[in-house]
């Protein structure tokens, strides 16, 4: 079947090729691939910026529809659109499941470009909201660095919802105009502030700016990362969701409480483009993978 595999480093190392079929098991199910989000973190892995195996398949998660299910699956499954996480590499034509909670179906409301944002956006977003909630009684004001990014956006927009912290986004100067029409559109722009950040002030770091981080660091302030790693002065975190956090997002984003922005839409075909493209531009919303 054909993949996205990466073998080194680098663009010249990724290539669309033919690779194996994973066996299939009693607890199997077997998702037709439809859509991936190309995130920050695979272009990490080709720029070498991140640990990878020799010859790895891109990808940690997908959208796509089951196709079959083994004998100690249920059979409602075939048929549903569905969000699938697996660690082994999800830019392939098929995908094989064998972890029942790694697979959450997709409500009919939500679109698989909207639901394909969840991946490594929203659910990053989720798992930063619960950390600042759960600093909220020492602080009210959060910081968020590359507050236009998808995680950034749909950071703002949980914490609008929970209406207990003051949101301070920083942006980058050439994203700024983008930001504040998006801001506008979400009826968030008179939720933000640009007050004085106060010395108990949580930074929260989404772009992985080390100068702009240092900035922060230098002054004393508590910074947490989603991108940072072994720098002291500086708490990286990641935290996997419970399926049950994973069907609240698509709820919200079905009720349209929750909005995700997609930037281009590329064909598998174009990968060397779509990482280009993703290298060289601001984010504007996900860039997507499509295997249709």
């Amino acid at each position: 079947m054909k993949a996205v595999v990466q073998n080194g480093f680098g663009l010249s190392s990724v290539a669309v090729t033919d690779v194996d079929e994973v066996p299939f098991l009693p607890m199997s199910a077997e998702i037709e691939t439809k859509k991936v989000p190309l995130l920050p973190y695979d272009i990490m892995k080709i720029n070498g910026e991140l640990y990878t195996d020799k010859q790895t398949t891109l990808g940690y998660g997908a959208v796509g529809v089951v196709t079959k299910v083994g004998a100690l699956r249920s059979k409602k499954l075939i048929g549903q659109r569905v969000i699938v996480l697996d660690q082994n590499g999800t830019f392939k034509e098929k995908i094989v499941s064998n972890m029942p909670p790694l697979i959450i179906p997709i409500p009919d409301e939500v679109a698989d470009e909207e639901a394909v944002a969840v991946i490594g956006g929203v659910d990053t977003a989720y798992m930063l909201m619960k950390k600042i909630i759960r600093a909220a009684t020492a602080t009210k004001q959060v910081v968020i660095l590359g507050a236009n990014s998808v995680v950034g956006i749909s950071l703002i927009q949980l914490l609008k919802n929970k209406g207990n912290v003051t949101i301070i986004p920083e942006v980058r100067q050439e994203s700024r105009n983008y930001f504040d029409r998006l801001v506008e559109s979400l009826g968030m722009d008179a939720f933000l502030n640009t007050e004085k950040i106060m010395a108990d002030a949580l930074v929260v770091d989404i772009a992985g700016n080390q100068g702009l981080v240092s900035l922060y660091k230098n002054q004393g302030f508590e910074i947490i990362s989603v991108v940072i790693q072994g720098v002291p002065g500086i708490k990286f975190v990641s935290a996997p969701l419970f399926p049950n956090e994973y069907a609240l997002i698509l709820d919200m984003m079905a009720q349209k409480k929750l909005r995700v922005f997609i930037d281009k839409d590329f064909s598998v075909n174009q990968i060397d483009e779509a990482i280009n493209y993703q290298i060289m531009s601001y984010s504007r919303g996900r860039n997507v993978i499509s295997f249709d």
